[in-house]
């Protein structure tokens, strides 16, 4: 082609048509996230967000964001590692994010572990609601066991096992999900109950190792409410400082001291929280007045007896006579028999 025809061709770009790199950081700012008061831990971490700019607020941008954390950094153990809970931001109150519980799963390394040879494994799935209102989807993992004393090397369940399992497993996370609020049933997940629950429900079907609440996911909520939000971040009430209790002497050591010493006296220990009862005050003794002599009453007279005249028509009961004493028989000496000469 013929130099001077194409028009782009030969020409340089613009002055300044580099932008200068700008770093994004310099227009964002920080918000600290707090956790419900259920977990440990209340500040778990931070998150950025851009600066207000015109319309565009940054606590609006901030509200419904998900944040996953680990259980160990809430709880502050290191043991409770392999759960991973998901939190969602449902309120800006000044330099804070509030937070709720929105899922709950296990790592994929523990999961993994989980499953071995020989064995059955046993999964099952439930959608519950509870008490305030929260649909949720929680799902169960479970292994059979072997037996006590068992020889073979497997041990696997039967297929109308397994569905016997499922059945007892579901009926269980329903129970336990119906009768308490989203708060406490977090409190349940962390502490395992529902899977203890279920491995002791199951035994009489089959025994079972390593049942785990395997995923909770959150299908549906209620209705924004502020003064649920805010009585989910309220701070846990303080316990008294009543004191360490300190020990006393037992039975073992005052056997072991000599018999001159005497014992301590055990006091009751007093309530918290309860008024100290007043001393009850001894009565003063008044000197008692000498009593009069008492004057000696005059003794009446005994009075002769009256015999009872006899009924007419009646004849007088005989008295009975004595008997005559038998007369002691005279003792007669028997001859003596004459000795040999």
């Amino acid at each position: 082609m013929a130099i001077g025809k194409n028009k782009k061709t030969g020409k340089t770009g613009k002055k300044g048509s580099k932008k200068r790199i700008v770093d994004p950081f310099t227009r964002k700012e920080w918000y600290k996230v707090r956790a419900p008061n259920v977990f440990e831990k209340p500040i778990c971490g931070l998150t950025c967000v851009n600066k207000t700019q015109g319309t565009k607020i940054a606590s609006e941008s901030l509200k419904g964001r998900i944040m996953e954390v680990c259980l160990a950094d809430l709880q502050g153990e290191e043991e409770l590692a392999y759960r991973k809970i998901k939190l969602r931001i449902d309120d800006v109150r000044g330099n804070e994010c509030l937070t709720n519980f929105h899922s709950m799963d296990l790592t994929t390394d523990k999961h993994k572990s989980l499953i071995r040879k020989w064995h059955t494994l046993v999964e099952a799935g439930i959608d519950v609601k509870t008490i305030d209102g929260y649909f949720l989807r929680v799902f169960a993992i479970a292994l059979t066991a072997r037996r006590k004393n068992q020889l073979s090397k497997a041990c696997y369940a039967q297929s109308s096992q397994v569905r016997a399992l499922r059945r007892k497993m579901r009926s269980c996370i329903k129970s336990h999900v119906k009768k308490c609020t989203l708060q406490r049933l977090v409190s349940k997940f962390i502490l395992e109950s529902i899977s203890k629950a279920m491995k002791t429900a199951c035994a009489t079907i089959f025994p079972l190792q390593n049942v785990f609440v395997r995923k909770v996911k959150m299908l549906k909520m209620p209705k924004f409410d502020p003064i649920n939000l805010e009585k989910i971040h309220a701070p846990k009430a303080k316990k008294e400082d009543v004191g360490e209790k300190v020990a006393t002497a037992g039975p073992e050591v005052m056997a072991q001291q000599p018999p001159g010493v005497a014992k301590p006296k055990e006091k009751a220990e007093p309530i918290v929280g309860e008024a100290p009862k007043p001393k009850e005050k001894k009565a003063e003794t008044k000197p008692k007045a000498a009593k009069a002599p008492k004057a000696e009453k005059p003794k009446a007279e005994a009075k002769p007896k009256v015999q009872q005249a006899p009924i007419v028509g009646e004849t007088p009961a005989k008295k009975a006579e004595p008997k005559p004493k038998a007369e002691p028989k005279p003792k007669t000496e028997k001859p003596k028999a004459a000795g040999k000469s």
